[in-house]
């Protein structure tokens, strides 16, 4: 089980150039396709990750919210983890990594992992780098492939990306699309 954050935009979006800015602020910005997620959508919105290396656990984004890693949760990651077959020592490694991300300090950056101030600024300046005038937000814990894992989320009314605090960030909930507003 994993993070990852992805990012909605429309389909008109100016991606080379979006992808450009991310890659600046620690984020990535890779398209991706799920036909779970694509029903949910409006038609050409396009799904991306903002993921830049392995997985988005240890993000500030919805540390806050996803903070409350109690002993179930941990017990049903490693079972998870035990039926895909991974040895003991790799599952108390991925269980460390958690661990040792959880203490982190809200908001310190481990390397190549964006800041929620890095994040602020992405979202403020996605209208000028991407051209567009909106841009979602999705949290989810994936226990399968990002491709084919089916889950619904629920949406959040949009906001202003110019009310977005570094704080608001880091209390983004799991499998809820947070859509943001880029007013000129």
């Amino acid at each position: 089980m994993c993070l990852y954050i992805s990012v909605v935009v429309p389909g008109t979006v100016r991606a080379e150039s979006l992808e450009a800015w991310a890659a600046s602020l620690h984020l990535g910005f890779s398209r991706y396709e799920n036909p779970h997620l694509r029903a949910q959508l409006r038609g050409a919105d396009i799904l991306a990750l903002a993921t830049r290396g392995h997985c988005d656990c240890g993000s500030p984004v919805g540390s806050v919210s996803n903070a409350s890693d109690d002993g179930a949760k941990v017990e049903a990651h490693t079972r998870h983890m035990r039926n895909l077959g991974w040895s003991e020592a790799k599952i108390r490694r991925v269980l460390d990594q958690k661990a040792a991300a959880a203490e982190r300090p809200r908001g310190t950056r481990a390397e190549g992992v964006a800041s929620l101030e890095d994040w602020a600024a992405f979202l403020r300046g996605v209208r000028s780098h991407g051209g567009i005038e909106r841009i979602g937000v999705l949290l989810h814990m994936y226990r399968h492939g990002i491709a084919d894992e089916s889950f619904r989320f629920t949406r959040m009314p949009s906001r202003s990306v110019s009310t977005v605090t570094p704080e608001d960030l880091a209390r983004l909930q799991e499998d809820v699309l947070h859509e943001f507003t880029l007013s000129r």
